[in-house]
């Protein structure tokens, strides 16, 4: 039945050499005894650049599979630069791709936090490279969403562009903040009561809370000054404008109510500068 199935294509990204150098012998029987029996097993066709031979532009031609393939395989031992270029142009289309090198490719920092798989050239490398492939294989062509450093630097400078200031908690706050006054709108449209649920201030809020809380902060002895303005800046606007009294190593914050505890909670839980604290 798995013949029947229309193949799925797969291009090996790989050094080449000239032909019958050491480069050579090692691409294409990496190629022959793993990456082509393992393929064929899970009915994908692979195409090698120097195994192409229709003609027209042989770059041209690449390029189409790098970019329209189901899978990409690339090898990036000897660290050679079209398979780099290569590549790059894979992950830029955020396709599936699975990376090989050899036992002691250094790859370059760009790259080295992506799983790569590792192999020992040698008859049981073969063998033990062939399981992990197929594994890795079935995991990209699932993979609905692949990440690599290209798409990841794209998403930065998106989240730059329309943040300027790179204040990426200021951006969701804003956005958390637009919703609620959207919600908020819709509520009051379709209220038969006009104007009782009218949005009510955050400050609003407070005054009406009676049931409050004093906590003390133990700090590190390491923050900076700046630091400590940005901290206690925050500290400020979650609690509503609650007195804030710094002593030796310590904060106290007074009068915060009670139902604010849980969002100063999740901001000491993510604070780098606070030890430990106590509500009283």
């Amino acid at each position: 039945m798995e013949e029947n199935k229309e193949k799925k294509k797969c291009f090996v990204v790989t050094p080449i050499g000239n032909e019958n150098s050491e480069i050579r012998r090692s691409a294409d029987g990496l190629i022959a005894s793993v990456i082509k029996p393992v393929c064929k097993s899970l009915n994908i066709e692979v195409f090698v650049a120097h195994e192409i031979d229709s003609t027209g532009s042989i770059t041209g031609q690449v390029l189409e599979h790098v970019l329209g393939d189901e899978l990409v395989i690339a090898n990036l031992t000897s660290l050679n630069p079209n398979v780099m270029y290569e590549l790059a142009v894979r992950h830029a289309a955020r396709k599936p791709a699975v990376a090989l090198a050899e036992v002691g490719t250094q790859l370059p920092f760009d790259i080295s936090d992506e799983r790569t798989l590792f192999y020992k050239n040698d008859m049981y490398g073969v063998e033990d490279l062939k399981r992990k492939l197929r594994v890795s294989i079935e995991s990209a062509l699932k993979d609905e969403t692949p990440d690599n450093p290209v798409y990841r630097a794209i998403t930065n400078k998106v989240m730059k562009d329309v943040n300027p200031q790179n204040d990426v908690e200021h951006y969701l706050l804003d956005k958390i903040n637009k919703i609620e006054t959207a919600v908020s709108k819709l509520v009051s449209n379709s209220s038969t009561m006009a104007g009782a649920f009218e949005p009510i201030s955050r400050s609003q809020k407070v005054r009406d809370r009676q049931s409050q809380r004093n906590i003390k902060l133990l700090l590190t002895d390491t923050p900076s000054e700046e630091e400590m303005r940005a901290f206690c800046t925050r500290l400020h606007e979650i609690t509503g404008g609650s007195n804030i009294k710094h002593q030796e190593n310590a904060l106290i914050i007074y009068n915060v109510p009670i139902l604010l505890l849980g969002e100063v909670d999740d901001m000491l839980l993510e604070s780098e500068i606070v030890l430990d604290w106590d509500v009283y």
